[in-house]
């Protein structure tokens, strides 16, 4: 079976970082997905400081490129999809850093195959940029011929190289609490360590 993620120890000061997100998320009342662009929230610099401050295997001679902080609502399933803007996957990123912030203990991503598929581009609803819904953030959903079948899966409490190319979607079973993910791409792509 091919590999769909792996996970990263010893990066240096992710605590803080971590401390740095929520602080922010906080203090913005943030509870929606965003994207690490969103200007009214500089979370691509202050991720884009980090990753320079704190040298890593994982991103040596990388360049951040995109990412989003995803809030999965309690006791929620994200839909099956594949990272992506185009049907295609021109440009997209095969693989991504998922970094836990808040609450990803209780769940899982989980990965499926061994059915064949065809890509269908969807907005995502609950997406806010700059206090507004929007409909820029795209994902790939999936129009399965015949039934997928679960080939992995991983509960998120460390960081972790996921491959976000491969039908997947993430689980949320908290009833309580929103499940908080950061989840950066670079450039060129991520390769496993």
């Amino acid at each position: 079976m091919e590999k769909l993620f792996q996970k990263i120890d010893d990066i240096p000061n992710i605590e803080d970082l971590v401390f740095r997100i929520n602080k922010s998320l906080y203090a913005h009342k943030i509870n929606k997905t965003v994207t690490i662009q969103s200007p009214e929230y500089n979370f691509y610099e202050m991720i884009d400081e980090f990753i320079k401050a704190n040298p890593h295997p994982v991103w040596n001679g990388l360049s951040l490129k995109s990412g989003l902080i995803f809030v999965l609502g309690k006791d929620k399933a994200q839909g099956l999809h594949i990272d992506g803007f185009r049907a295609d996957r021109s440009g997209a990123s095969n693989y991504a850093l998922n970094i836990p912030i808040r609450n990803t203990g209780i769940g899982s991503m989980d990965w499926y195959g061994e059915a064949p598929y065809r890509l269908e581009v969807q907005q995502i609803a609950d997406a806010t940029v700059m206090g507004r819904k929007t409909n820029s953030n795209k994902y790939l959903k999936l129009e399965w011929d015949g039934e997928p079948k679960l080939i992995a899966s991983v509960t998120i409490k460390d960081p972790h190289l996921v491959r976000i190319d491969v039908p997947h979607q993430a689980i949320n079973l908290c009833k309580e609490k929103p499940r908080v993910m950061l989840s950066i791409r670079f450039t060129p792509d991520l390769k496993w360590l």
